[in-house]
């Protein structure tokens, strides 16, 4: 397998590229990739296309079980359709 870049991407390499592109387009609104990443796995969950926590990891790239849980906590979501679903998939991987 080929590698892509010879060295590690640094989180200011992934953020200030974002920005470049999506200024280009002229849709940057202040994202950042951790923005991206949460708004990701909350999407993927209120649409469908993660069927439970395990999906959910693996497309996001958490290694940790913890982090599900965190973002199923997360006050802006509390008490909405998209929190439920988050809370059922982290309940049914416990």
């Amino acid at each position: 397998m080929e590698k892509l870049f010879s060295c590690r991407l640094l989180n200011d390499v992934i953020y200030h590229s974002l920005k470049k592109y999506l200024r280009l387009l002229g849709m940057f609104e202040g994202e950042t990739p951790h923005g991206l990443r949460g708004g990701c796995a909350v999407t993927m969950l209120a649409t469908g296309a993660a069927q439970d926590v395990v999906d959910l990891k693996a497309h996001i790239g958490w290694r940790s079980d913890s982090m599900p849980h965190r973002y199923a906590r997360a006050d802006m979501l509390e008490g909405s359709v998209v929190s439920k679903r988050f809370r059922h998939a982290v309940d049914e991987a416990a």
